[in-house]
């Protein structure tokens, strides 16, 4: 059983037909090459983004001095 496969193909041609260009309409199954690697990639940068902005948003809460950590007054 392989949940994870959708009909790909049924909307592959639907949305061609509505235009949209062949570089963001979805891989069918026999195009699909991404393996481990590409998706641990992916995440990691998502994972580090999300680190950033909490970090930040850590900052602006808790009143961080941001001017003097800048070299202003």
């Amino acid at each position: 059983m392989n949940m994870g496969q959708a009909n790909v193909k049924g909307s592959y041609e639907e949305f061609k037909s509505y235009g949209y260009a062949d570089d963001i309409l979805p891989k069918t199954s026999e195009n699909r090459d991404w393996g481990t690697f590409n998706y641990v990639t992916v995440w990691m940068g998502a994972v580090h983004n999300l680190m950033s902005y909490m970090t930040v948003a850590g900052f602006l809460s808790s009143d961080y001095p941001f001017r003097k950590s800048c070299g202003q007054s």
